[in-house]
């Protein structure tokens, strides 16, 4: 057979068959060619969806009341009441150094005995425990601690030195000469010596050398 002939035969089947099928047009299903039927595979269970937390009806049981211990016991121990769960570590610090004149940059907060980030909020860290007492460590740093609150500096009355102290002597008491025939200055000469050599003979030595010249000359 000629591959004309065959392409003649070909297209003489096509055209006994109509063009497109009809708009009423039923497939026998008893026609499609037998298979298995697929199953999808069971998905795997999934995980529960988590409850969610009920706000408790009543506001004050969600405040937290905190309470702020120093690691030293010199340092002092601050309660703060009633504090929202939205409070954050930095609140804490600031109310800290506020109530004890301490720079806040030198004060850090531990929970649990560990550090805790400034952004951090009670919430976060009370958990489940909604409306429990927390209480935070307090480490002050090296030249953190305040003193007394600011208040009037008490006045000094300055002292008198010691050679204003002999110079009012001196204008009361006796002048020239006759101070040197006082005891009273061979005294004040030996302790003068004795504080400058820092030596108690030495200074006993040249006190007497020194009077033992004036004799002399005297």
């Amino acid at each position: 057979m000629s591959e004309l002939v065959f392409a003649k035969q070909f297209l003489t089947a096509l055209d006994s068959r109509p063009i497109k099928l009809s708009s009423d047009h039923i497939a026998d299903p008893r026609s499609y060619p037998a298979s298995n039927a697929y199953t999808l595979p069971r998905l795997p269970p999934g995980h529960p969806s988590k409850p969610l937390r009920k706000s408790p009806t009543n506001p004050a049981a969600t405040s937290h009341s905190i309470t702020l211990k120093p690691l030293k016991p010199s340092q002092p121990t601050i309660t703060l009441p009633s504090q929202p769960p939205s409070t954050s570590i930095y609140d804490l610090k600031a109310a800290y150094a506020a109530q004890t004149s301490t720079d806040i940059a030198k004060i850090k907060v531990l929970y649990k005995k560990k550090p805790v980030a400034d952004s951090k909020i009670l919430s976060e860290l009370a958990g489940d425990n909604v409306g429990a007492a927390l209480e935070f460590g307090v480490m002050i740093l090296g030249g953190g601690v305040g003193g007394t609150p600011v208040g009037t500096p008490p006045v000094e009355i300055p002292q008198p030195l010691m050679g204003e102290k002999e110079v009012g002597a001196v204008a009361q008491g006796p002048s020239g000469a006759e101070e040197l025939r006082t005891e009273e200055f061979w005294r004040d000469l030996k302790g003068f010596l004795v504080q400058r050599l820092r030596d108690e003979g030495e200074g006993e030595r040249w006190a007497k050398a020194f009077r033992g010249v004036w004799e002399k000359e005297g």
